[in-house]
């Protein structure tokens, strides 16, 4: 039994370029690949070599820095100031590509489900230290993990799609990274949000640039938009410009709205989204996402980012495939018949354009033979699988959508709630059973354990539960699994590195450690949901990473939810 893809897409939570066409165009078909855009640091047709040399100590303290999950979702406030990052930077001798550079400032990225202290996302900056380098142009570097993205190939895909659209996305390659002589495997090199890429797109870089983090233009929601640049400038009349232009009635809201975001890409922008089920961008999460003031129209430019999560599951967990409008700007929009018609316009334009899936998956094989020799085995050993999802995800998008369209779908669901967490209750379960169970035996049978939690006041026993183990992924998994009525079940799902796997005491929250309660009525549902994370602590009496190692112990905590 495997994660089903509602948890997948959480986790991810939790866990696209030289100057395109003019905003809200879409440019002419083209065989030729990203036509211009390449130079040595951004090359899709190598892989660049990262070789770092840290002093241990050092790299011990940068792998090890995390978010507090809990802490930060845990208050009622959570969302009136931006996240900042707790990453510290380091330095370190960098060669890239048999260049040395000394004195490099090294630090750890990521927000909550691309953590990892094994294998940490990077950010390099050639200038961090008061010298001026540059290697073939570019000062920083950021390297994805692809934690989020097993297949390795969702990020450079959907960036090279986000610009066959029209949109100023980042250019994106890959890279191998070494430190200290230990090879640490293949990762995304992904072109940062900076000056280059506002230079290049917009022509002047100096407006005011936003990173959206869970964050929306609506009271309450704005407090979360992190200024990358003009710190020293108090002045967010464009984000507030924006959010009041929201307010303004049906009847005026597009005549409102013109004058301070470039509608015509944002429809461009909204629809790229949901056709490439990036289920946590903007019109889905209110997250992942650049804002840019360009200064020559005063006006709010989105720019994607974040998109390790697309084409991800079998479905978009059950809301429409034509669109997503969680986001307010979305959201007011199609409930517009203007809105929806200009929204409709741009999704069907990239449907009969840049959607072009045999294109998209000869540039799949392209990057897959690039990356596959520098695999490590534990990649390697379900890459192929990972990519064939992807490929019948891609392949099912354009009947889907274009269904969808046809029966004139509806939103229905309203905005994004609250990302703040409530405690809905308390959770207790045990569990005996086996490494490696995951993969040859039925959870609902084998193993045994004790569910017991209240929610809402409501108490509820799982009766008689199973319980399976093994490895994910490259990613330990333990379930707790039983029948409560004939068609109802509960699953308690957990997460940990592998160091964690032995007898001890841990606790779960959220990045690296995970737990969630999940839910099944079998007769109306088609998947599992979450329904409660849990924060509290794992104790493992008996525990090994051999096949039938017992795995045995007890969970304990609090059950949280967003506020939906």
């Amino acid at each position: 039994m495997r994660p089903p893809p509602t948890l997948l897409i959480v986790l991810a939570l939790l866990l696209l370029a030289a100057c395109g066409p003019p905003s809200g165009t879409l440019p002419d078909d083209d065989d030729d690949d990203d036509v211009g855009e390449v130079d040595p640091v951004y090359d899709p047709d190598r892989v660049l070599e990262v070789a770092i040399a840290i002093d241990p100590a050092d790299w011990d303290a940068l792998r090890t820095q995390t978010r507090d999950g809990w802490a930060m979702l845990s208050e009622e406030d959570c969302l009136d100031e931006p996240w900042g990052s707790p990453f510290t930077w380091f330095s370190a001798e960098v060669t890239l590509d048999g260049e040395t550079f000394e004195n490099v400032g090294v630090r750890k990225k990521g927000f909550l489900g691309s953590l990892s202290e094994l294998k940490p996302a990077l950010k390099i900056d050639l200038s961090e230290y008061g010298q001026t380098a540059e290697f073939h142009g570019a000062e920083r570097l950021t390297l994805n993990n692809a934690i989020s993205d097993p297949s390795f190939l969702r990020q450079c895909l959907g960036y090279g799609f986000y610009r066959d659209a029209g949109l100023p996305a980042s250019r994106c390659s890959y890279a191998t990274v070494t430190v200290n002589g230990e090879y640490l495997g293949v990762y995304v090199n992904v072109e940062p949000i900076k000056r280059p890429l506002l230079r290049r797109h917009f022509g002047d870089p100096d407006g005011n640039l936003y990173e959206g983090t869970l964050s929306d233009f609506r009271e309450g929601w704005t407090g979360t938009f992190e200024k990358k640049n003009n710190e020293e400038q108090d002045d967010w009349s464009d984000v507030e410009a924006l959010t009041a232009a929201l307010e303004t009635p049906d009847e005026g809201l597009i005549e409102a709205l013109e004058p301070v975001v470039d509608l015509d890409a944002f429809f461009v922008h909204w629809a790229a989204e949901v056709l490439s089920s990036h289920t946590d961008g903007y019109a889905w999460n209110t997250n992942n996402y650049y804002l840019y003031a360009d200064p020559s129209d005063g006006r709010l430019h989105f720019i994607p980012w974040g998109i390790d999560a697309i084409l991800y599951g079998e479905d978009d967990g059950g809301l429409p495939a034509s669109v997503f409008a969680y986001g307010y700007l979305a959201n007011r929009l199609f409930e517009l018949p203007e809105g929806r018609a200009r929204y409709h316009a741009a999704l069907e334009a990239l449907l009969d354009g840049p959607w072009d899936e045999a294109r998209i998956a000869d540039r799949m094989e392209r990057e897959l033979d690039l990356i596959r020799p520098h695999l490590t085995p534990g990649e390697g050993g379900y890459v192929e699988d990972e990519v064939d999802l992807l490929r019948w995800r891609m392949e099912g998008r354009r009947p889907a959508v274009e269904a969808a369209l046809a029966a004139g779908e509806e939103w229905e669901h309203g905005l994004r709630g609250s990302f703040c967490f409530q405690v809905l209750g308390e959770l207790t379960a045990s569990f005996s059973t086996t490494w490696g169970s995951d993969t040859t035996q039925d959870v609902f049978v084998y193993g045994d354990g004790q569910v017991a939690f209240d929610m809402n006041d409501e108490a509820f026993l799982v009766p008689d539960p199973g319980a399976v183990a093994g490895d994910y992924e490259g990613q330990p998994i333990l379930y707790v699994a039983g029948w409560m009525t004939e068609t109802e079940a509960a699953l308690v799902y957990m997460t940990a590195p592998y160091e964690f796997i032995e007898p001890g005491v841990f606790d779960v929250a959220f990045g690296e450690t995970l737990a969630a309660l999940l839910y099944i009525d079998t007769a109306t549902m088609a998947e599992w949901a979450v329904i409660a994370y849990l924060v509290g602590q794992v104790e493992l009496t008996s525990a090994g990473l051999d096949f039938g190692d017992p795995i045995e112990g007890t969970v304990t905590g609090e059950l949280m939810s967003w506020g939906w």
